[in-house]
């Protein structure tokens, strides 16, 4: 192998970490968005409409 392709081979792992890096941070953010979603929409939700109907006090 040459140190021609060694080189391009480094920078291709350097650029797909960096790849991977970006994607998890991506899915990292979507999750914590996607729980405080069903936490503000849904489960407050419920706790209101329990509370309406007397269910809790």
């Amino acid at each position: 192998m040459s140190s021609r392709t060694r080189r391009r081979a480094a920078r291709l792992v350097r650029r797909v970490a960096a790849a991977a890096a970006v994607a998890a941070a991506a899915l990292t953010l979507g999750v914590a968005l996607a729980v405080a979603v069903v936490y503000v929409f849904v489960l407050e939700l419920l706790r209101v409409l329990a509370h309406l109907i007397g269910a809790t006090p």
